[in-house]
């Protein structure tokens, strides 16, 4: 008898151990994980002033409009990311982000603002904050944010004043450091205008030089001390694409006014994410963001990689799985 309960209770430690293995595998997260959805909408350009270059700038209120009634539509959406260059700020004084402020209204969901560079390319008399108090009440332009109790939203502020370069401040990649170690059970979106994700050979060298910050080694050298999943999401260069590198996904974003006219959705499972790109309502206007892409610079700009196989880039992925470790 005391040999049976002492094989049983053998069993049941072994499984145990097993889940408890498997649930560390796949990140710690509490039971009550459920799935989160978020959607980010980038590079919008809001503008009334600027021609259509291979931006739809005279079509991207229309196109604002109907992603917001897009993102109404759609019940499971739980949180929204304006991911910056949130308008073409021409001026330097944000004198189209009032009219940005009275459509976003309409959206049924919260939502919060990443810093772009056309945000920042500010007239002397007006920072940073200006721009940022119109969303979060407070000056600060990066911050954390607990979507749910497994995931942790990280925004940071890659845009540098006047300039369309970016980078990360040293006190942002200690901040950043800080959290990351304080939230080692926790899923991680990293959110910021830059890219930031490692590049390999020369086509990816030439797309994404020009839009990476300056020290993206430092960051990346960050993420790689924690082992918790974490997702990073940039835009900048208006095109969707993602690349896994062991826990971390890195994923650039399409713009809503360019070629292919999309916005992102992104739910968060335990042991899962889908990214699915989506198209705006008006095939009409694709079809010109597609012909204002062809007849631009970017061709000749990137010749290196051809015509075909590069709006082949830039039209991107549609939706992809990708099994979280």
């Amino acid at each position: 008898m005391i040999m049976r309960i002492k094989i049983l209770l053998l069993i049941i430690i072994t499984i145990l151990s097993a889940y408890f293995m498997k649930a560390y595998a796949q990140g710690a997260y509490s039971k009550s994980f459920s799935p989160y959805k978020t959607a980010f909408v980038s590079d919008i350009h809001l503008s009334f002033n600027q021609r259509d270059s291979w931006i739809l700038y005279k079509e991207s209120l229309v196109i604002l409009q109907d992603v917001i009634k897009l993102l109404n539509k759609d019940k499971t959406i739980d949180y929204v990311v304006f991911n910056g260059d949130i308008t073409e700020n021409k001026d330097g004084q944000l004198s189209d982000l009032p009219m940005f402020l009275d459509v976003v209204s309409d959206l049924n969901r919260p939502y919060s603002v990443i810093t772009g560079d056309r945000d920042v390319d500010l007239a002397e008399y007006i920072d940073k904050k200006d721009f940022m108090l119109e969303f979060t009440g407070n000056s600060s332009s990066f911050w954390s944010k607990e979507l749910n109790e497994d995931i942790l939203l990280i925004a940071l502020d890659t845009a540098i004043k006047n300039n369309f370069e970016g980078t990360l401040s040293d006190e942002q990649l200690s901040w950043l450091d800080n959290e990351l170690r304080n939230n080692k059970n926790k899923f991680i979106i990293i959110a910021m205008h830059h890219n930031a994700f490692p590049v390999s050979g020369i086509v990816e060298e030439s797309l994404w030089k020009d839009y990476s910050i300056n020290n993206w080694q430092k960051f990346n050298d960050i993420l790689n001390k924690y082992q918790q999943n974490k997702l990073v999401i940039s835009s900048h260069r208006h095109t969707p694409f993602y690349k896994v590198i062991n826990k971390t996904i890195y994923l650039s974003l399409p713009s809503i006014t360019s070629y292919p006219c999309k916005y992102t959705e992104i739910s968060i499972l335990p042991d899962k994410i889908t990214i699915e790109n989506k198209q705006i309502s008006y095939k009409q206007i694709v079809k010109l963001a597609k012909r204002q892409f062809i007849k631009s610079d970017m061709l000749r700009k990137y010749s290196i990689i051809g015509k075909d196989e590069l709006l082949k880039i830039q039209k991107g992925f549609s939706k992809v799985e990708i099994p979280l470790k």
